[in-house]
Protein backbone atom coordinates (compact mmCIF):
# COMPACT_ATOMS: atom_id res chain seq x y z
CA UNK A 1 0.00 0.00 0.00
CA UNK A 2 1.18 3.15 -0.93
CA UNK A 3 0.22 6.42 0.78
CA UNK A 4 1.18 8.59 -1.53
CA UNK A 5 -0.86 7.04 -3.98
CA UNK A 6 -4.01 6.64 -2.21
CA UNK A 7 -3.36 10.45 -0.80
CA UNK A 8 -2.85 11.94 -4.54
CA UNK A 9 -6.19 9.90 -6.00
CA UNK A 10 -7.93 11.73 -2.90
CA UNK A 11 -6.40 15.06 -4.21
CA UNK A 12 -6.77 14.84 -7.15
CA UNK A 13 -8.66 11.83 -8.93
CA UNK A 14 -11.62 13.69 -11.05
CA UNK A 15 -13.90 10.68 -10.47
CA UNK A 16 -16.73 10.00 -7.96
CA UNK A 17 -18.88 7.13 -6.90
CA UNK A 18 -17.91 3.63 -8.17
CA UNK A 19 -15.05 4.71 -10.43
CA UNK A 20 -13.42 6.52 -7.43
CA UNK A 21 -14.25 2.91 -5.36
CA UNK A 22 -12.17 1.57 -7.56
CA UNK A 23 -9.68 3.76 -8.26
CA UNK A 24 -8.97 4.09 -4.60
CA UNK A 25 -8.97 -0.16 -4.49
CA UNK A 26 -5.85 0.16 -6.54
CA UNK A 27 -3.96 2.83 -5.04
CA UNK A 28 -4.53 0.61 -2.29
CA UNK A 29 -3.04 -2.26 -3.77
CA UNK A 30 -0.11 -0.32 -5.46
CA UNK A 31 3.37 0.50 -4.54
CA UNK A 32 5.03 3.70 -4.18
CA UNK A 33 5.10 3.74 -8.11
CA UNK A 34 1.61 3.32 -8.79
CA UNK A 35 1.75 -0.59 -9.92
CA UNK A 36 -0.14 -2.86 -8.63
CA UNK A 37 -1.95 -6.19 -9.90
CA UNK A 38 -5.06 -7.08 -7.90
CA UNK A 39 -7.28 -9.88 -8.88
CA UNK A 40 -10.95 -8.26 -10.57
CA UNK A 41 -13.21 -10.49 -7.54
CA UNK A 42 -10.42 -8.85 -5.28
CA UNK A 43 -11.15 -5.55 -6.56
CA UNK A 44 -15.16 -6.17 -6.69
CA UNK A 45 -15.48 -7.33 -3.49
CA UNK A 46 -13.16 -4.04 -2.10
CA UNK A 47 -15.06 -1.60 -3.85
CA UNK A 48 -18.35 -3.56 -2.84
CA UNK A 49 -18.99 -3.84 -6.87
CA UNK A 50 -19.91 -6.91 -9.10
CA UNK A 51 -16.65 -8.34 -11.10
CA UNK A 52 -19.02 -6.99 -14.27
CA UNK A 53 -19.51 -3.36 -12.51
CA UNK A 54 -14.87 -3.18 -11.95
CA UNK A 55 -14.39 -4.59 -15.69
CA UNK A 56 -16.43 -1.45 -16.88
CA UNK A 57 -14.91 1.15 -14.51
CA UNK A 58 -11.57 -0.12 -15.31
CA UNK A 59 -12.17 0.79 -18.82
CA UNK A 60 -13.35 4.32 -18.39
CA UNK A 61 -10.51 4.46 -16.17
CA UNK A 62 -7.77 3.34 -18.98
CA UNK A 63 -9.81 5.48 -21.18
CA UNK A 64 -9.24 8.56 -19.07
CA UNK A 65 -6.17 8.10 -18.64
CA UNK A 66 -6.31 7.27 -15.09
CA UNK A 67 -4.95 3.72 -15.39
CA UNK A 68 -2.58 2.39 -17.69
CA UNK A 69 -2.89 -1.55 -18.27
CA UNK A 70 0.06 -3.82 -19.38
CA UNK A 71 -2.01 -6.66 -20.47
CA UNK A 72 -0.72 -10.09 -19.48
CA UNK A 73 2.98 -9.07 -18.75
CA UNK A 74 2.80 -9.20 -14.87
CA UNK A 75 3.15 -12.28 -12.47
CA UNK A 76 1.75 -15.25 -14.24
CA UNK A 77 0.15 -13.50 -16.85
CA UNK A 78 -1.38 -11.16 -14.69
CA UNK A 79 -2.81 -8.04 -15.93
CA UNK A 80 -0.07 -4.89 -14.11
CA UNK A 81 -1.75 -1.26 -13.67
CA UNK A 82 -0.25 2.00 -12.74
CA UNK A 83 -2.61 4.41 -11.00
CA UNK A 84 -2.12 7.41 -12.85
CA UNK A 85 -3.59 10.96 -11.73
CA UNK A 86 -4.11 14.19 -14.10
CA UNK A 87 -2.50 11.61 -16.91
CA UNK A 88 1.04 11.33 -14.92
CA UNK A 89 2.82 8.62 -13.36
CA UNK A 90 2.38 8.06 -9.37
CA UNK A 91 5.69 8.28 -8.38
CA UNK A 92 7.70 9.52 -4.99
CA UNK A 93 9.05 13.14 -5.24
CA UNK A 94 12.59 13.31 -5.78
CA UNK A 95 14.36 15.22 -3.14
CA UNK A 96 17.55 16.92 -4.64
CA UNK A 97 20.53 16.24 -2.39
Amino acid sequence: MSIHVMSAVWKQAPVSGGSLLVLLAMADFANDNGICWPAIATVAKKARLSESQVHRVLRDLEDSKLIMVDRGTGPKGVNPYKVMVGGRKMTPRIVSR
